[in-house]
């Protein structure tokens, strides 16, 4: 199974209590990497499934939907924007201009977005941190007076004891989901397909619990 390390720190223990009852004698065989590294390791036969944030594109590729995903900054107390426009506003990405950013390395789906975004507004904001840990990111700009471009379910109680803000990007749609993807030629056993579904209803479980 091929996941980010931080979709693995949610994932994983909402999940194998379940599946280990299910299924006691399968060891799942952890492959940790961010959304893009891994889609290029499922295509090339590396691993056999993966679970990814990314647009459901390819044509050799199986995808099941796990959750949707929307692309905002996360805004540490000391920045300008923090400071002035409440939490959960949505704002275009050009109202984070004259701020510093926080940023994945290249690999990542959060980066490829962020990549995407800064071409296309013509951003090239002064970046503190490049690191591969969105933990490791998240908190470095928590603390330091910086931003950081990011999916909402890393939006946490943690962010709002670090006086944090999440702005949801606004007149932007998002075609990077969290999926379940296979490659559509290879047979998927059943303890494969189980997983996936047990997967889909604990996310589906924590965001009733979330609202």
């Amino acid at each position: 199974l091929g996941i980010s390390v931080t979709r693995a720190m949610q994932v994983m223990p909402l999940v194998m209590p379940v599946f280990q009852q299910q299924y006691p004698n399968v060891t799942l065989q952890l492959t940790e990497s961010g959304s893009a590294n891994l889609e290029e390791l499922l295509r090339g036969g590396s691993i056999d499934l993966a679970f990814a944030a990314l647009e459901s594109t390819s044509p050799s590729l199986a995808y099941e939907l796990l959750e949707k995903e929307t692309i905002g900054v996360l805004a540490g107390r000391d920045t300008a924007v923090a400071k002035q426009t409440p939490s959960g506003t949505a704002l275009p990405l050009e109202a984070f201009r004259s701020e510093n950013f926080v940023s994945l390395t290249k690999g990542h789906s959060s980066r490829i977005t962020q990549d995407k975004l800064f071409r296309k507004y013509g951003l090239t904001p002064n970046i503190l941190l490049e690191t591969d840990a969105l933990e490791v990111g998240r908190r470095v700009a928590l603390e330091a007076g910086a931003c950081m471009l990011l999916p909402n379910i890393y939006i946490d109680d943690y962010c709002g004891q670090r006086g944090g803000a999440f702005y949801p990007l606004k007149d932007y749609e998002n075609h990077r989901h969290f999926y379940a993807c296979y490659r559509k030629d290879e047979f998927v056993p059943q303890y494969a397909r189980d997983f996936v579904q047990i997967t889909a209803g604990a996310l589906n479980k924590q965001q009733r619990e979330d609202v």
